[in-house]
């Protein structure tokens, strides 16, 4: 006789019976089952939008396995969960985020129910942060400037733009433009000062992150005559460095404290002589 039922301890265990008529005995099978437990699961490959894994198991549970469950989630967001149930040796976690950060576990399930999800284990898609904007994708008129946004390189889909731009000769206030679309071919930045040279960011952002660039751009004049050329943007930069921290300032003023320090030594000899 064969029993099926969790218990802790499996073997074949015999109850007997006697008395003055004779005796009898009964031997049961006890089988113990229990909840499957899967191994961490193996990076067989990556894409930009899928990873493909492969699973095995520590422990069957003594029991006929139904499905496998991976979870799955960015660090920042919820986990989600994808169930396979035609069991094969390895699954596709599909429409994924391009360039993202995923942590991935598996549980294997039973006919006892769901056992413990492995350990988890970090893996990122393929694809990096846009690419900086190329010089030649900006442009100027006597009141806007323009940007080629389709021009923008990036490996992974870029989600919007977003830019904001101000006077580079003074302390005014930063103008904020956009979020532009995704699919917008050219962001017009309209109502500007003519013959005026203008700061200009724009960031451009994706899955993977977010890029900036900033580049020094001059209006036409009302006559549509040019007095500046573009120079070229920088990658991820909108912090300039502190006049005080240029090598060629920090000679000057270290001359500057020698030269004092001796005047005031000759000052000194010339009234103690007198």
């Amino acid at each position: 006789m064969n029993w099926a039922r969790p218990c802790r301890h499996a073997g074949n265990w015999t109850c007997s019976v006697a008395n003055v008529y004779g005796r009898d005995a009964m031997t049961v099978r006890v089988l113990v089952q229990r909840p499957a437990r899967a191994a961490a699961p193996a990076v067989l490959g990556v894409g930009r939008h899928w990873v493909r894994l492969g699973w095995s198991l520590l422990d069957t549970g003594a029991a006929p396995l139904f499905a496998l469950h991976v979870r799955y989630g960015e660090r920042s967001g919820r986990a989600r969960r994808l169930s396979v149930y035609h069991l094969r040796p390895e699954v596709t976690v599909d429409q994924l985020s391009c360039g993202t950060e995923y942590a991935l576990s598996v549980a294997a399930e039973n006919r006892l129910g769901t056992g413990p999800f492995s350990e988890t284990i970090h893996i990122a898609t393929e694809g990096g942060k846009p690419g900086p904007l190329p010089a030649d994708a900006l442009s100027a008129n006597a009141s806007c400037i323009l940007v080629r946004l389709h021009d923008w390189p990036a490996e992974c889909s870029v989600r919007r733009f977003e830019a904001r731009l101000r006077p580079a000769g003074g302390g005014a206030r930063w103008r904020r433009e956009g979020p532009f679309p995704a699919d917008l071919d050219v962001a017009e930045l309209c109502g500007l000062l003519p013959a005026t040279v203008y700061k200009l960011v724009v960031s451009a952002h994706s899955a993977a992150g977010t890029t900036e660039s900033t580049a020094r751009l001059a209006t036409h004049a009302s006559d549509g005559a040019t007095i500046s050329q573009l120079l070229p943007p920088e990658k991820s930069v909108d912090v300039e460095s502190p006049l005080l921290g240029h090598p060629h300032v920090i000679a000057l003023i270290c001359s500057s404290v020698v030269c004092a320090v001796c005047l005031v030594i000759c000052l000194t000899v010339l009234v103690r002589r007198r």
